[in-house]
């Protein structure tokens, strides 16, 4: 984790997805990108669009006198020793997002789940799913409230497929600076593993797949995936979560991105996408 691309629209939530980046950025001795993103106005008037006047130096101008502000605002020692590169574009937040991510080669993006104007559609509808399809590298949202913490524990919901699994080995850089167990969560209702048999068989798939030694298995019967995910977190307490965002075809547009977008904001915990081809 070299690049931390994080997109701040000014809100209490982007703060705190800030807040975050500062202090993965400082663990791992990398650098953020902080983006903001602003949207030409939209004026209705009686005048001809030719005849509109939009000063588009006084937008920069603003938008850039804003981000120092909000960048001035949060006074924590990583904010002094991180190196923070601002980044002010015109137009839609995801698109811009997605855009950045690539060009400056971005290895996470770090972002609030909630918040306000382009920020706030990046997890609703088509914005969400375009974020979570075409992102080039795993997004963690970050909700309102929430405090940066030791990662002892994360969770990775997982269907068992081999794709599904081979990405959790992204995760393992991230678990090893801190120690932590990686618990995968299989929920399905239709497995009804009750002997010792059946799990072990489930724990040498995980191992085999995923080259870390802190990795256990477990299984939820419940119907709801993100109600199967919201019950066992408040069992295991982890510091986070993390999905693999399948979406290829039709079968994962309904189960993939919009599953890991719905989960982002009902459960309130940093939630990790780890991105189809990732």
């Amino acid at each position: 984790m070299k690049t931390i691309l994080c997109p701040v629209d000014f809100s209490r939530n982007s703060r705190d997805a800030y807040v975050y980046a500062l202090e993965l950025a400082r663990i791992f001795n990398a650098r953020i990108i902080l983006l903001h993103c602003y949207e030409t106005p939209v004026i209705f008037t009686e005048l001809p669009l030719g005849a509109v006047p939009v000063n588009a130096k006084e937008l920069f101008d603003n938008a850039q006198k804003r981000l120092k502000k909000f960048v001035a605002g949060v006074k924590i020692a990583s904010s002094k020793i991180v190196q923070t590169e601002m980044v002010i574009m015109q137009g839609l937040a995801s698109a811009r997002t997605i855009e950045t991510a690539l060009e400056k080669k971005s290895d996470w993006i770090i972002m609030g789940a909630t918040g306000t104007s382009g920020v706030a559609r990046l997890l609703m509808g088509s914005n969400a799913l375009r974020v979570l399809r075409n992102a080039p590298c795993p997004v963690m949202t970050i909700p309102k409230g929430s405090k940066f913490k030791t990662i002892k524990k994360i969770v990775y919901a997982t269907d068992l497929q081999e794709d599904n699994l081979n990405a959790a080995n992204t995760l393992v850089p991230l678990a090893k600076k801190f120690g932590s167990e990686i618990l995968f969560l299989n929920i399905d209702n239709r497995l009804l593993m009750n002997n010792e048999k059946d799990y072990q068989k489930m724990k040498k798939k995980i191992s085999s797949a995923v080259k870390y030694s802190k990795v256990s298995g477990y299984v939820s019967t419940q119907l709801n995936v993100v109600n199967g995910i919201q019950d066992f977190v408040k069992q295991t307490k982890p510091a986070c979560l993390a999905m693999y965002s399948r979406h290829h075809g039709l079968f994962g547009k309904i189960t993939g991105a919009s599953v890991t977008a719905k989960t982002a904001l009902k459960i309130k915990l940093p939630l990790i996408a780890l991105p189809e081809g990732h």
